[in-house]
């Protein structure tokens, strides 16, 4: 006698059910995660540091790219433009100084970053972090 009925048809189809889901939901959750950081305005490759580099949040990064082009917050800006974004964020910080971090090119010239670290220190800007790949 043949079965014909579609029990054993049902079972396997249902076994791959979850991992389709599983598989479904992992694709999601990384297509979120990968939203949540924001690319930078140009390439920079920052020099190599030979001691522990701890960043934390991502505020206040001015980048300096190999021609010495400058962006912040992800924007391409002239150096009077920079000046008087941070010295707007300055101006309105209410309980302390906003701290600064500069993300430099290691090909690009060193005068670059110090125009850049002394801006910062005529707007009165406290702290200032060099960004580094750790060795």
């Amino acid at each position: 006698m043949i079965d014909l009925s579609n029990e054993n048809q049902t079972e396997e189809y249902e076994s791959i059910l979850p991992l389709v889901n599983v598989v479904f939901l992992l694709l999601i959750f990384f297509m979120l995660a990968g939203a949540f950081t924001t690319p930078d305005a140009f390439k920079v490759s920052p020099p190599i540091a030979e001691l522990e580099n701890k960043t934390q949040a991502r505020e206040g990064l001015i980048l300096i790219n190999q021609q010495g082009m400058l962006a912040y917050d992800g924007k391409e800006l002239t150096k009077t433009e920079l000046r008087q974004k941070i010295n707007n964020l300055v101006k309105n910080s209410d309980k302390e100084p906003p701290k600064f971090k500069i993300k430099a090119d290691a090909a690009s010239d060193s005068l670059n970053v110090i125009t850049i670290i002394e801006l910062l220190q005529e707007l009165n800007v406290k702290q200032v972090e060099l960004l580094t790949i750790q060795k």
